[in-house]
């Protein structure tokens, strides 16, 4: 059983979804969110013009800038330019930046996952982060009006050759994956850089995940894009110009700007067509995606949102 039909199936289960936090008042955003879970981000820049509308820390080692391991509202995700600039940091400013460039009619919630050391290095992250921060995702999802969730982390140390279930297995990351599909928001993730023409990263190598691989600008998909073709479930554009938390911006490569470019592409047609289910959202993409040539495999998931649009 491939992937898509493995989600479809967890899909039909009805969930309630979490209660806010009870110091929060319930209400719903105007326009769609897009949740991004990554490393920190600068909000402050004009180009992001005040989209990001919510910021949330989730860390170890009492890395929040309140010095606990959670945190959440204005600065939440904030680091010193200095470390955000310097340590790894700015992949969540870029991130950002390549959604909305897909998608301006939405806001941002934003979740940090990664800590910083007393030196201002990064900090390791764990599924325990991954499963917090969607979780959260999941229970705010009406208060935000959260539409989808993605994150462009993911590690290639798996085991097992192709063919076989080689996906490690992280229960709290999986059950929360299944969690946010059962309450229909999808969760997004890298297939990864490294290479790799049969076998993807994880997590998007989890059942009911969105597994996003990359093309280069001529359309095909990108040498250095994992892919698998019973996991992959969508194609997208892998070379962008990203903001950097300094203002500037840089061509980035890589399956991290595919997803974040998939997933504000989501957003953007789950509100146009606000009476489909997930399922539904998911056949109109697949119906309507593009062929593609890998190194020894062809695709027809490449993203036409043009066509998923007028379908």
């Amino acid at each position: 059983m491939n992937k898509k039909i493995i989600a479809a199936l967890v899909a039909i289960f009805v969930s309630v979804p979490l209660t806010a936090q009870a110091n929060i008042k319930n209400r719903t955003a105007t326009l769609p969110s897009l949740a991004v879970i990554d490393t920190a981000i600068n909000s402050t820049q004009k180009e992001l013009n005040g989209k990001v509308i919510y910021e949330v820390c989730i860390t170890k080692n009492n890395s929040c800038p309140n010095k606990q391991n959670f945190m959440e509202g204005s600065g939440a995700a904030a680091l010193p330019l200095k470390i955000i600039s310097a340590n790894g940091f700015s992949h969540g400013t870029q991130m950002v930046s390549t959604a909305l460039s897909a998608n301006p009619d939405m806001n941002i919630v934003f979740i940090r996952i990664v800590g910083n050391r007393v030196n201002g290095t990064r900090d390791i992250t764990s599924g325990d982060l991954i499963s917090q921060a969607i979780n959260w995702a999941v229970a705010n999802k009406s208060k935000y009006n959260i539409k989808a969730i993605s994150m462009s982390q993911g590690h290639h140390n798996l085991r097992g050759p192709a063919g076989t279930n080689y996906c490690p297995s992280v229960p709290l990351v999986n059950d929360a994956v299944n969690y946010a599909l059962r309450n229909e928001v999808p969760v997004f993730f890298p297939t990864g850089n490294t290479w790799d023409s049969s076998r993807i990263d994880w997590p998007s190598c989890i059942p009911g995940s969105i597994a996003v691989a990359g093309t280069t600008e001529d359309g095909n998909v990108g040498g250095w894009s994992n892919f698998d073709t019973s996991l992959v479930d969508f194609v997208d554009l892998g070379v962008f110009n990203v903001l950097s938390p300094t203002g500037t911006t840089s061509r980035m490569v890589g399956t991290s700007v595919s997803t974040q470019l998939a997933a504000a592409k989501w957003v953007r047609l789950s509100s146009f067509k606000s009476n489909l289910t997930y399922s539904q959202i998911y056949e109109l993409f697949a119906k309507t995606s593009m062929p593609a040539k890998g190194v020894n495999f062809t695709t027809n998931r490449v993203i036409n949102i043009q066509g998923a649009l007028n379908g």
